[in-house]
């Protein structure tokens, strides 16, 4: 099964580092029914951006061969956004 990933994140956040883009679609590959496959991706703050965790939601598409989503998952993740720390050695 070729799977897909729609992934909107709230307001103060962004999928690019130079502005503002709350929804995206990251292409996850093929898996087979044994297999699965991990995906990451970038999730930028602002100065605007409070210290807090937020809530982003992600959709999972499954297609079948003929291209046809055959399932999909809803699933909401909670992201945690902190302070930037200052190296120490």
């Amino acid at each position: 099964m070729w799977i897909e990933a729609e992934i909107h994140v709230p307001e103060n956040l962004s999928l690019s580092p130079n502005n503002s883009l709350r929804k995206g679609r990251l292409r996850i590959g093929i898996v087979s029914k044994s297999e699965f496959l991990e995906k990451s991706t970038r999730i930028y703050s602002n100065s605007l951006t409070n210290p807090k965790m937020y809530r982003c939601n992600v959709t999972l598409y499954s297609f079948s061969k003929d291209g046809v989503i055959e399932n999909r998952v809803d699933k909401p993740i909670n992201i945690r956004c902190e302070i930037k720390k200052q190296a120490a050695l």
